[in-house]
């Protein structure tokens, strides 16, 4: 389906927020699903994309947030209101979010960002008190962070680590949040059913497989959104196939794409 470009502005040194205009997409999409998308009438390209839907304001539009890597995503930052994407989605399983959730913590690094304010708004939305949302952040540099002043607007509460030091905490954001859970929210885990706690996570795998041993840890469910190459995104080519837990075998694939991305931390074999 065509989508077309109501702004694309640059929020970092290499990230930068698009805009798009297609009222198909906002209707059916959920936290943590994605699309995937091409720019329209390039003939150099000849597969999609995949991109998180990174927010949505209003029933008509929604936004993609990317990172600069390559020659496609420089074609992308290049377009201009008016311009077109083709899209297709909304694709994958997202996450869940159970109706007697009290209290969620938000773990991402980098453009792991993407699809945390899209969650982030749904839960507000959704009568979830703003205190007791977390949303811990980490990047090598301060010009990595992403996200903080949509989430501060939101009314949550924010954590920042740098591995520089340049801005918040200086180390890892799974430091964070291990210091977080042990500490700051440990009053209230004793006083919620640790059912009615999560957290969810993306970012690089490293930093998932980290978050999920500390879920485990704390004995708080864990849903993480997976980075992998995609080239159809609905489960036919198997480029995204992901090793996990099967009783009867000790191990299967899953496919990120139609599978996932989000899937339970603990069903993952790192």
């Amino acid at each position: 389906m065509n989508a077309k470009i109501i702004s694309n502005r640059r929020v970092s040194p290499t990230c930068w927020e698009m805009n798009l205009s297609c009222p198909e997409i906002t209707r059916e999409a959920k936290p943590g699903q994605f699309v995937m998308a091409r720019i329209k009438n390039d003939v150099d390209a000849f597969l999609r994309r995949p991109f998180s839907i990174h927010d949505i304001k209003d029933p008509s539009s929604f936004y993609l947030l990317y990172k600069v890597v390559g020659k496609r995503t420089e074609a992308m930052a290049g377009l201009k209101k008016g311009d077109s994407l083709d899209i297709l989605g909304p694709l994958g399983d997202g996450f869940t979010i159970d109706a007697d959730l009290e209290l969620a913590v938000f773990v991402s690094g980098g453009i792991g960002a993407a699809p945390m304010l899209f969650l982030l708004r749904s839960l507000v939305k959704g009568k979830l008190k703003p205190k007791n949302l977390y949303f811990l952040t980490g990047a090598k540099t301060k010009d990595e962070i992403l996200c903080t002043k949509a989430a501060h607007r939101l009314g949550v509460q924010i954590f920042i680590t740098t591995e520089d030091g340049s801005l918040g905490k200086k180390g890892m954001i799974n430091e964070e949040l291990d210091r977080l859970l042990e500490k700051t929210i440990k009053d209230k885990l004793d006083k919620i059913e640790k059912n009615k706690v999560s957290i969810f996570a993306s970012g690089p795998n490293p930093l998932l497989r980290e978050v999920s041993l500390i879920g485990e840890v704390f004995e708080v469910s864990c849903q993480i959104s997976l980075e992998a190459n995609m080239a159809c995104g609905f489960g036919v080519c198997l480029g995204c196939a992901v090793k996990v837990k099967a009783n009867h075998l000790g191990f299967k694939y899953k496919k990120v794409c139609s599978d996932g991305p989000v899937f339970d931390s603990q069903e993952i074999i790192w």
